[in-house]
């Protein structure tokens, strides 16, 4: 009886064992089946936080594309608009999947020039100036980039540069102008010179003549008159009147009121007295003026002339002009 319990107990002792190690094994899945789910819900909750980052730099990178005041836009090889900023929806509408030279040039062919075009061909930077459909000067500005499927398309900065345009315009008008400005002035430069050297030989011709004329017609009578019998005063003026005659011809006092613009003239007159070795008393009483008047228009002489330091008397100095 007692070989019999353990031999009816014995299977259901093993089948115990077995759920026991079905259960454990059942925990560790279930376990990590917990850590799993729980990886998965971090990486999900990552990657919602990029999607708002990238949706956030996207929103950034929108604002300034659409903020900034020039055009930008992607164009195919095929000359198809991928995309469009809104400075360029703004001025010619919604251009996205039409012809580029139609929508902005309002061409039928595309530009001979085509910045897009000739980028891709040589995988650099390439720069136009284009007049748009609206009238307006821009200069484009093209990069070839490469699509993910291995196409080539051209990122175009567009820039309106009509201003600018209109500024070398005039700029370029005002210096024609200028220009014909300047070539008139010239001819009215060469016409003043002209002008100017004819009044210089008119003035030379005019001084000679009161030369020749006051020697030969007034000074031979006036010395005839002084051979007459004549009082002292009237000796007095007839000597005033020679001296103030040749005051007029005498090139002395030319040079001296051309050299010393700074001279009376009376300190000419007197100048020209002491150069002809006149006194002191005979100028005062050639000009009706004291000796003292007289002494101190000699100081005034040298002082002008810059020699009042140096020695020698005044006629000396005087000599040279002649």
């Amino acid at each position: 009886m007692q070989l019999f319990t353990i031999q009816v107990l014995a299977p259901n002792s093993h089948k115990m064992k077995n759920e026991e190690k079905t259960k454990e094994l059942l925990v560790q899945e279930l376990v990590e089946l917990r850590q799993r789910a729980a990886e998965v819900e971090a990486l999900e909750t990552s990657c919602n936080q990029m999607g708002k980052e990238l949706e956030a730099e996207k929103s950034k990178v929108d604002f300034i594309v659409s903020s900034i005041p020039s055009g930008l836009d992607i164009v195919t090889k095929d000359y198809k608009v991928q995309f469009q900023n809104k400075f360029l929806l703004d001025r010619f509408g919604d251009c996205r999947g039409k012809l580029c030279y139609k929508e902005y040039m309002n061409r039928d062919k595309p530009c001979s020039d085509c910045p897009m075009r000739r980028a891709i061909e040589s995988n650099r930077v390439e720069r136009t100036e284009l007049i748009g459909a609206d009238g307006r000067d821009y200069e484009v500005l093209a990069t070839p980039i490469q699509n993910p499927d291995g196409s080539w398309s051209s990122v175009e900065v567009i820039v309106d540069i009509s201003a600018r345009k209109r500024a070398e315009k005039a700029l370029r008008e005002r210096e024609t102008e200028l220009k014909i400005k300047t070539h008139s002035l010239e001819e009215v430069n060469t016409a003043l010179r002209v002008l100017l050297k004819r009044r210089d030989d008119d003035k030379t011709e005019l001084e000679e003549k009161v030369l020749v004329n006051v020697k030969q017609l007034v000074i031979p009578f006036l010395k005839e008159v002084k051979k007459r019998r004549l009082d002292p005063e009237q000796m007095a003026y007839m000597d005033i009147l020679e001296s103030n005659l040749n005051d007029i011809i005498s090139p002395f006092l030319r040079a001296l009121s051309a050299n010393y613009v700074n001279l009376t003239p009376t300190e000419i007159r007197v100048a020209h007295f002491i150069k002809e070795g006149r006194t002191t008393k005979e100028i005062a009483e050639f000009m009706a003026l004291s000796p003292r008047t007289i002494e101190t228009h000699r100081k005034n002489i040298r002082k002008k002339l810059g020699i009042e330091r140096k020695k020698g008397n005044l006629r000396s100095h005087l000599l040279p002009l002649q």
